[in-house]
């Protein structure tokens, strides 16, 4: 962290936000309705404007706003083979890049 913002140097850590990003295989937002549902999701890592965007946009179209429409509305939910709901891939692609993250970070 001290490489990157060297005024640091020397600041106690006490707390740390970590979470869970999901993203869509095609990596774009979704916006729509399903069985009476809206829902809105998919920002891919830009939750705070996007999903404030689209919380926005879905709103306007539970109040039947003409301004609720956006790019991202009805777009399909793609998949990737070998896929079936259970995200075997995750633990590899967290290995991957927990060790590109110490060969960057030490150098």
């Amino acid at each position: 962290m001290v490489q990157i913002v060297p005024s640091l140097e020397g600041v106690k850590i006490s707390h740390c936000w970590t979470g869970k990003t999901a993203f869509t295989f095609d990596m774009m937002p979704h916006t729509g309705s399903h069985d009476g549902v809206e829902y809105a999701m998919g920002w891919c890592g830009s939750g705070v404007p996007m999903g404030t965007y689209l919380g926005h946009k879905t709103a306007l179209r539970v109040l039947g706003d003409p301004e609720a429409a956006s790019p991202f509305d009805g777009r399909p939910f793609p998949t990737w083979p070998f896929y079936t709901g259970r995200p075997w891939f995750l633990p590899l692609a967290v290995a991957w890049n927990k060790r590109k993250d110490r060969k960057l970070f030490r150098g």
